[in-house]
Formats: structure tokens, sequence, C-alpha cells
């Protein structure tokens, strides 16, 4: 199992971006957010930081987001 695609593109939504506006604002392409939708662990620990803070994640929102099972 991968990241958790609906948790976190409903988090993209609630703040009002695309997949590829919230890539841009984290400064990384479209393609890598997909790759991480599919392998969490490809998602660097800077990255996770840069996305809590871009969505405004709670911590409990990280773990359902990027830790699976």
């Amino acid at each position: 199992m991968g990241v958790n695609r609906n948790l976190l593109r409903a988090k993209i939504v609630e703040k009002g971006m695309t997949i590829g506006g919230f890539a841009d604002k984290i400064g990384v392409n479209r393609s890598t957010v997909s790759r991480w939708e599919e392998n969490p662990d490809s998602v660097p620990l800077g990255m996770i930081r840069a996305i809590k803070e871009t969505l405004s994640l709670s911590d409990e929102d990280v773990v359902r987001i990027f830790i699976p099972g």
C-alpha cells in the first residue's frame, strides 16, 4: 500500500490547489508526487516536512497519509 492518495488529494483540494499547483509549491514536478503516491518510502523526510507545512497538516494527518497500514 502506498500513500493514502485520497486523503492527500483531499488536503490539497482543501487548500484550493491542484496536484500540479501543489507540486510547484513544494518545488517538485507532478510526476514526482505521483511516484510518492505509489511508493511512500521514496518521499524524503524533508519533503514530508514541506508537505506538512504547505498543507497545514496535523501530525495525525501525516501518519494517516504517509505510513501505510
